[in-house]
């Protein structure tokens, strides 16, 4: 995705981000992400209070945050700092330029990093300063002459790119030694599983903001949902839904989530009132959901 590196209200220059330059390395030992920005279409700084006439410039270090987005888009949380002292570009040159953001990762950031992701794209958001360093300029024989620095400027970045779910997964956790995954895909532009859809993402933005109440609330609604559509699509005769799906829900997993709003006891009558429900037990509620989901969508595909 394309930004622009701004200085006071002038665009110095656009950062382009993909998510094929991004990278990481080290294993499960030592472990990092390493992205690699293009610095392209570098236009002359405008005339600022240091300088009466447009000028050349370096960009001579980029420091600054990366945020993580969560999967409800409304909340970036802090995840690193990184600094860049070596010269990362000169506007006089006449092509692309490229520089690194290198992020150290440990396990506490990587868990961090997935629990945000929570099985989706990885979305990050990069907030910078760029120290840049105004040169003087003068034409000579009818071209630009760049001289020496006359003054220096801070100018602000700001860049967004996600990484597809498919990708993170496949190609770049196994390098942070973190194994394989199966990817589960359910397809969100359904229109029989509407309303599952809708009550799923509210119980995302509910993890996401660890209301577990309502997690649990709209994982129950969305089984008691299928439940009610399959028949009214199938037929209350249909095996898909008279054997299949009656079997695959038998055990009432709506009794695990009502350990979340403590309203009923589990199965073998012990009271789940000091029964935490923790962020394993979120995880596996939203991936059960996912999986019942996806099934009900294979069965919808058995009508007569």
């Amino acid at each position: 995705m394309s930004s622009r590196l701004m200085l006071s209200h002038y665009t110095l220059c656009e950062v382009d981000l993909d998510y094929q330059r991004i990278s990481v390395q080290g294993g499960a030992d030592a472990p990092f992400l390493t992205l690699k920005p293009n610095i392209v279409k570098l236009n002359l700084a405008k005339p600022l209070h240091l300088v009466k006439t447009e000028s050349h410039y370096t960009i001579i270090s980029l420091s600054g945050c990366v945020y993580l987005q969560t999967v409800s888009k409304d909340t970036r949380v802090a995840f690193s700092c990184f600094s860049n002292t070596r010269i990362i570009a000169r506007s006089w040159l006449e092509c692309d330029q490229k520089f690194e953001i290198d992020l150290t990762l440990d396990y506490t950031r990587l868990n961090m990093l997935e629990s945000i992701r929570s099985g989706g794209d990885l979305r990050i958001f990069i907030k910078g300063t760029a120290t840049i360093a105004l040169h003087e300029t003068f034409k000579h024989e009818s071209k630009l002459q760049v001289g020496g620095i006359i003054g220096f400027e801070e100018a602000e970045l700001e860049m967004y790119v996600t990484i597809p779910q498919s990708h993170w997964v496949k190609m770049m956790l196994p390098k942070l030694g973190w194994g394989d995954f199966i990817l589960l895909e359910v397809r969100t532009d359904s229109k029989i599983l509407s309303k599952a859809h809708e009550l799923l993402n509210k119980a995302q933005n509910a993890f996401d903001n660890w209301d577990t109440k309502s997690l649990a609330a709209n994982c129950r609604e969305i089984i008691c949902s299928l439940t009610r559509s399959l028949p009214q699509h199938l037929g209350t005769d249909h095996p898909a839904y008279n054997v299949k799906w009656k079997r695959a829900t038998k055990k009432k997993p709506e009794d695990f989530f009502s350990i979340a709003l403590h309203e009923t006891d589990i199965a073998d009558d012990n009271d789940t009132s000091n029964v935490e429900f923790s962020r394993a037990d979120a995880e596996f509620a939203l991936s059960y959901i996912r999986i019942l989901m996806r099934y009900a969508q294979e069965l919808y595909k058995l009508k007569p």
